[in-house]
């Protein structure tokens, strides 16, 4: 038990450190047209990492006040609200399932098509969504660290270890090519 500790402690701290330096240089990390929304995004997202459940909801409520059309802001505000407002997150949820995610990039698409598995109870079509997503881009940061936190949850604690390791090698060669630069 000890063990499954240090590597949610371990994973925290690697991801509070350098999942917001990392940046796919192949397009934007979240589609929207508004560089406030996308700070609000990023913030709650730093909140989540650290574990402030309240910072992150008013970031993520902010983002999806300044871009309404935000489908990852919109998810996630969704997600935050459903037990304090149902009807809030059925409607959010609706949007989010009216969302075209053929504008929307791989890492936005995958968010939205497991929630949607996930909905329908669906939870192994989730889980292999995340495997093909992983196989596709096995550094993106955000996916890699929901399968970890999977893996970690499933009780496969070499595997869980192996994939935060991975994280944090990630990081420390983003942060390492991002002083380079």
């Amino acid at each position: 038990m000890k063990r499954g500790i240090w590597l949610a402690v371990a994973a925290l701290v690697v991801i509070a450190a350098g999942v917001t330096l990392v940046a796919l240089p192949k397009g934007p990390e979240w589609t929207t047209s508004s560089p406030e929304a996308l700070a609000e995004l990023q913030a709650a997202m730093d909140a989540q990492m650290k574990l402030y459940a309240k910072e992150a909801n008013a970031h993520i409520v902010k983002a999806y006040e300044l871009d309404p059309d935000f489908a990852m802001a919109k998810l996630m505000y969704s997600d935050f609200v459903r037990w304090e407002n149902e009807e809030l997150s059925q409607q959010l949820w609706e949007e989010v399932l009216a969302v075209d995610t053929s504008k929307l990039n791989p890492r936005e698409r995958f968010f939205i098509e497991r929630s949607r598995a996930y909905h329908d109870e669906r939870s192994e079509d989730a889980v292999a969504l995340l495997n093909e997503y992983v196989e596709k881009y096995p550094n993106d940061p955000y996916i890699l660290n929901q399968k970890a936190v999977l893996t970690f949850h499933l009780g496969d604690l070499e595997e869980a270890e192996r994939l935060y390791r991975q994280l944090a090698e990630i990081s420390t060669t983003v942060l390492r090519d991002h002083r380079n630069h």
